[in-house]
């Protein structure tokens, strides 16, 4: 099972790591192209922006099993160590409620993009709204890992009473 949530958090990474090279090199070969040869390429703009929205979602769900995600620090410095894993397990039942929303309304705004194509890349627009009901997938199973990891802590000093 380790082997799979290794695989799994890999992926998420990956990920992130092709898309910011892949704006990088969308940007870098648009400011050359316009530079030094005196042109553009059409495509770039739209390759960077996609991919820009592609590792915004994809690193939600690489931070929510980081606990990477916004919190209120003020609230959480006042919280007891044994209060702690509660705490934690409120968080990301308020993130999976927050992930459902995502999946509900982007599958919504897939389905009604369905017919319409990118205007460069020519590409079927929900293909490209489709990331963002997948990235609440991935968030809620992150959310759930963690919610499990706080159980396990809670269970862990109850048998130490």
């Amino acid at each position: 099972m380790k082997r799979i949530w290794k695989v799994f958090d890999s992926f998420g990474k990956y990920v992130l790591v092709l898309a910011v090279l892949g704006i990088m090199v969308s940007c870098t070969g648009q400011v050359i192209a316009r530079f030094v040869f005196n042109s553009s390429i059409r495509w770039s703009n739209e390759v960077a922006r996609y991919l820009l929205c592609y590792l915004t979602f994809i690193g939600a769900f690489v931070l929510i099993k980081e606990k990477g995600y916004i919190k209120m620090d003020v609230l959480e410095a006042k919280i007891t160590p044994q209060a702690r894993p509660y705490y934690e397990i409120i968080m990301e039942i308020l993130m999976i409620s927050y992930a459902i929303v995502l999946m509900i309304y982007g599958n919504e705004l897939a389905l009604k993009n369905a017919h319409q194509r990118s205007s460069t890349l020519h590409i079927p627009k929900d293909v490209l709204y489709m990331i963002i009901p997948i990235s609440g997938g991935f968030m809620i199973v992150n959310s759930l890992r963690n919610i499990v990891e706080s159980v396990r802590k809670i269970l862990k000093k109850g048998e130490k009473v």
